[in-house]
């Protein structure tokens, strides 16, 4: 008998069954410092615009070194500054560090990638050095929300606002902050530390392979008869 059908069948089940096994739920959790992260690129605001550059909106950047494309964008009207942590911004950020600030905007800013990332993370401040809730809600490819998280800050200090994805599907993020008068506040904020994903592509051929060699480990069986 030729059990090579069966063979085939058996390798397409196990191919099926890896897919579907490195499909993760949407649910995201907070990460709370940005060495957490195990961050793969960074967003340096260096590479935009030398300190005083008025960005347009929206704007586009690469991180580094995986060079994911960024667009940073708000509502119309709304510009982006970029400073320097105590010269252009006098706040708790490390000492010359680059920022960008929204002059008089509270948010809602949004970051969307090229590619869907699995984490991502910065530190943000009011102008007014006040306590504050800064919110991200995140949301995968086809536009639907993975969740929210907000955290509550302080005006001793900049605040790290991170997040992760079970499933890795970060592909775009939203940030706004609000003082606990419910009242609005411009901020600023530095580059972004991000995890990325290896893309689908190559996670299907990852998977292919496996299968694959599967396979070809049971083939030579395939031809025996049974007595």
């Amino acid at each position: 008998m030729n059990h090579l059908p069966n063979l085939l069948r058996c390798s397409c089940v196990w191919l099926v069954l890896l897919s579907a096994s490195f499909k993760g739920s949407a649910a995201l959790s907070p990460v709370s410092a940005r060495s957490d992260l195990n961050a793969t690129d960074r967003l340096d605001w260096n590479t935009v615009g030398v300190e005083y550059t008025l960005l347009p909106n929206p704007f586009t950047g690469q991180t580094t070194p995986g060079q994911i494309g960024v667009t940073l964008s708000a509502p119309s009207g709304v510009s982006f500054e970029r400073v320097n942590e105590g010269s252009g911004w006098v706040g708790n950020f490390s000492p010359g560090e680059p920022l960008l600030w929204t002059f008089d905007y509270s948010g809602p800013v949004t970051f969307r990638f090229n590619q869907p990332l699995q984490a991502i993370g910065l530190d943000l401040q009011p102008a007014t050095l006040s306590p504050f809730v800064a919110t991200a809600e995140a949301f995968g490819s086809d536009s639907s929300s993975l969740g929210t998280l907000a955290i509550s800050g302080t005006a001793s200090s900049s605040s790290f606002l991170g997040l992760r994805s079970d499933s890795g599907e970060i592909s775009s993020l939203v940030i706004s902050l609000t003082l606990p008068d419910g009242g609005y506040d411009a901020f600023a904020f530095n580059g972004p530390a991000i995890a990325a994903i290896p893309e689908p592509g190559t996670m299907s051929l990852f998977t292919l392979a496996i299968a694959m060699a599967a396979l070809t480990r049971v083939l030579p069986r395939a031809g025996r008869k049974s007595n």
